[in-house]
């Protein structure tokens, strides 16, 4: 990396200060946009703290289309997917998560809650149809 760990901006968003960890992320990506790691960082904030999930997903995209086997991005990725309802797409992604790297348990754990509430949603249809 030329210009970001991701250490600052993770202290800047540990501390409250979404701002000025955005304000690094820009930074960083203008000196190395080809650094996915800052990208998924964005795409974070957003998602995670800003409440805007369209534009988290355009970061993660970006991040996806920079190194698509990242098991944190992917398990990110996915945990937006089931927020926005899309539970066929989440899962794919948990899946590649675990394939990418079986030894991060958020993504299994994610996966895990994802199919719990699809059997739940299914179970649920199938009682208010009768």
């Amino acid at each position: 990396r030329v210009f970001s760990s991701g250490a600052g901006e993770l202290l800047y968003l540990e501390s409250g200060d979404k701002q000025a960890a955005n304000d690094c992320l820009v930074q960083a990506i203008r000196v190395d946009p080809r650094d996915a790691w800052s990208w998924v960082l964005l795409g974070n904030i957003y998602a995670k703290h800003e409440d805007n999930l369209a534009k988290g997903e355009k970061f993660y995209r970006r991040a996806f289309e920079l190194d698509p086997h990242d098991a944190i991005l992917l398990t990110n990725y996915g945990a937006l997917m089931l927020e926005t309802g899309n539970s066929e797409q989440a899962t794919e992604f948990f899946e590649r998560a675990i394939e990418a790297n079986p030894d991060y348990p958020n993504s299994r754990y994610a996966l895990a809650v994802c199919r719990r509430d699809k059997l739940f949603h299914n179970r649920n249809r199938h009682l208010t149809a009768d």
